[in-house]
């Protein structure tokens, strides 16, 4: 009933503040704390009566009370805390303070889905608006930066008749486009020979075949000839007319 006298026994008052569900720390007018329920005790053990909250190892708490905030937040403990004072009768107060840890992980998540909601559609449109390849090479490469990278690399090769070389396009934060470049060519492939299978003999148990002018069994020419090891390509024609049957067994390709 509105206006009714509260009991004033202490040992109540402490058990009815132990149920709360938020710390409850009251101070006197001279900010020294006077009473702390249970759900203090756990969240914020370093205030106990006697302690001036002033000078409290709270630092956000402390903070607030030397400037007259009504209000702090802070990590403490591994936990999220969020205060809120009341002024009380004869100058005293009181601070309420909630665990908001789960509300804020929460709210993170909440914003990170929409962050990535939102990417994903940024992305479908860039690409899908995208019908020349160089235009979906730059979207491709500043699209994850600075959301889900600092610098995103994409390798490539360009369309035909370019060169048959690999190139690259870069984009870091901070950049302000994307840099592309040819990849560095690698290093040259080291000379090898081959044995050309015989136009009208079977291969030898040693996995190679006799020439013509060559005894079975002996040592098979080598081949492809010195002026025919400059490159894969140049090195393949050079056997396949040398074996117009093209059934050199050491040929690539």
């Amino acid at each position: 009933m509105a206006g009714a006298a509260l009991p004033a026994d202490d040992r109540l008052a402490q058990e009815l503040l132990d149920g709360l569900a938020e710390a409850v720390v009251t101070v006197d007018p001279a900010g020294v704390v006077a009473l702390v329920n249970a759900m203090a005790t756990d969240l914020l053990p370093e205030l106990t009566p006697g302690v001036d909250l002033v000078g409290c190892q709270v630092p956000a708490l402390a903070e607030a009370a030397r400037t007259g905030s009504d209000t702090f937040e802070t990590e403490h403990h591994g936990r999220r805390l969020r205060g809120l004072r009341r002024p009380l009768a004869a100058g005293r107060g009181a601070w309420y303070v909630r665990d908001v840890t789960e509300e804020h992980a929460r709210t993170d998540a909440l914003l990170a889905e929409r962050s990535r909601t939102a990417f994903l559609a940024r992305a479908g449109s860039r690409l899908g608006l995208s019908l020349h390849r160089d235009q979906t090479l730059r979207a491709a490469v500043t699209l994850p930066v600075p959301y889900l990278a600092d610098v995103a690399v994409v390798v490539h090769r360009p369309a035909p008749p370019a060169e048959d070389a690999p190139h690259w396009i870069r984009y870091a934060t901070g950049d302000s486009g994307p840099v592309s470049a040819r990849c560095p060519a690698p290093a040259a492939r080291p000379a090898r020979w081959c044995w050309p299978a015989a136009p009208n003999g079977p291969a030898s148990t040693s996995g190679r075949s006799h020439w013509p002018g060559s005894s079975p069994g002996g040592p098979a020419p080598r081949w492809p000839p010195p002026s025919c090891t400059a490159s894969r390509p140049t090195w393949r024609a050079c056997c396949r007319t040398a074996c117009s049957r093209r059934n050199c067994r050491a040929c690539p390709g």
